[in-house]
């Protein structure tokens, strides 16, 4: 809010308040006519000071001085009696300080005309304002936390060709098909981590679960596990600020396990975004143990199982039985199989309810027991699973053939016979004839996990 003064004649000036400003009036002026710059005072300044206006609408910005309303002003002390030589009143005779504004306000110089007489003035001395001072912001760095990073490419194997057939057979070599790289405590403080895949597998996240804890703990993320690697580790949390990250992506304090945690307390999982990965971790529903097992344990040369498993063999087995679980798991041969005209142990037909419980109990499956068979295919039934050696190698030849054996023997841990076709087929028809197709078929088109070019030992496959 301001008012534009202009002045044509130099005679004494005086302070007019509007409300709570103060604006300098110069005096005396002439009368006002047309074409001669002077102001209009309202006759209701006194009350309403929104009536002050002027009567000029184009003087020259030297011709004119422009005076805001503030709260705060100074007047300097009265000019020199001694006549400028500019004809001009200096510009600084009168100091106006201005409240910060929005917009172009910068005060413009005073251009009034000289006086002849020097006016006494009085100076009017307002306190200068108090300004406080606002102490900063005072901001928290919120605390932050990643999981680890690991490549475990480097690693031990399993399954090494010095490995002892009392290491392969013991428990530190069984698996579950849900869980294919296994995370399991070694003690509270550390844990180790085992990929049960004959091949390579990138971009794996480790999950931990704490007994008590509300959420989950992304504790680890593997940019390569080596085929049948095997590491122990450190948790990643116990350290000074013993935080972590959730599967939320929220930090977690878990400062009060610093010390270590109880084994029976935590429990793990594994997820991936990215190829053979995903597609074992997908099979969370498959409740199979995988266990290689010596069924002679007398070197007995007359039984129909070899005496000791190579480390070969029970390689080629950890592809068979994740071959075999991702084939079956494939919505494809899902409908196949609820199409197949199938039969129980007295030939009747099995309806698509019978179809679909035979599937439920083929993934609920509780334990593999492997082994190595001679002077047959393969044995199988209750928790056995035998097959030859060159059923092993033959699922990983360079032309994909699959083989009736497994699915056989696994009707037979169904329950099925021989007269059943869960076992064998029946002019083509059957579960076994089925699996050997979709098997030939996922191969082929690149679907299943394990195959000729990504199987990490190659001289284990014999043509």
């Amino acid at each position: 809010m301001y008012w534009r003064i202009h002045r044509r004649c130099g005679r004494n000036r005086f302070l007019v308040p509007v409300g709570s400003c103060v604006f300098l009036l110069a005096a005396s002026c002439s009368p006002v006519d047309e074409g001669n710059d002077a102001f209009l005072l309202d006759s209701n300044l006194a009350t309403d000071s929104s009536s002050l206006t002027t009567t000029t609408e184009a003087l020259a910005s030297t011709e004119a001085l422009e005076v805001r309303g503030v709260d705060t002003y100074a007047v300097p002390p009265p000019p020199s009696t001694t006549p400028t030589t500019t004809g001009r009143a200096s510009t600084s005779s009168v100091q106006v300080t201005t409240a910060p504004t929005t917009g172009d306000d910068t005060a413009l110089p005073d251009t009034s005309a000289p006086t002849e007489t020097s006016a006494p003035t009085t100076t009017s001395t307002v306190p200068p304002t108090t300004s406080t001072t606002v102490p900063p912001t005072s901001t928290t760095t919120e605390p932050t936390a990643e999981p680890q990073r690991h490549s475990f490419d480097q690693v031990d194997l399993m399954f090494a060709d010095n490995e002892p057939m009392s290491v392969m057979t013991s428990e530190d070599r069984t698996f579950e098909m849900s869980r294919i790289v296994r995370v399991r405590p070694r003690s509270d403080t550390h844990i180790e981590l085992a990929n049960f895949a004959p091949v390579d597998l990138h971009d794996v996240q480790i999950k931990l679960s704490i007994e008590g804890l509300a959420t989950d703990i992304d504790l680890l993320r593997i940019d390569t596990f080596r085929a049948h690697g095997i590491v122990e580790i450190e948790y990643p949390f116990l350290g000074d600020d013993g935080l972590a990250v959730d599967t939320n992506g929220d930090v977690v304090d878990l400062s009060e396990f610093s010390a270590g945690i109880d084994p029976s307390l935590v429990s793990f999982d594994f997820s991936s975004d990215s190829g053979v990965a995903r597609q074992l971790a997908a099979l969370d529903h498959v409740n199979w143990t995988i266990a290689m097992h010596d069924f002679n344990p007398d070197d007995d040369p007359n039984s129909r199982w070899q005496p000791n498993i190579r480390p070969g063999q029970a390689r080629l087995f950890t592809a068979l039985v994740i071959n075999h679980a991702v084939t079956w798991s494939d919505p494809g041969f899902r409908a196949a199989f609820l199409a197949e005209d199938l039969t129980d142990n007295e030939k009747r037909r099995l309806t698509v309810a019978d179809k679909e419980a035979v599937l439920a109990e083929l993934f609920g499956q509780e334990l593999y027991r492997c082994g190595v068979v001679t002077k047959v295919s393969g044995l199988g039934g209750g928790t056995t699973m035998g097959v030859a050696d060159y059923v092993l190698s033959k699922q990983l030849r360079t032309e994909p053939a699959g083989d009736v054996t497994f699915a056989h023997e696994t009707g037979h841990k169904l329950g099925f016979n021989h007269e059943s076709n869960m076992t064998y087929g029946d002019d083509g028809i059957g579960f076994a004839p089925l699996t050997v197709s979709w098997t030939e078929t996922m191969m082929a088109d690149g679907g299943l996990p394990v195959s000729p070019s990504n199987y990490y030992m190659p001289t284990d496959v014999t043509e």
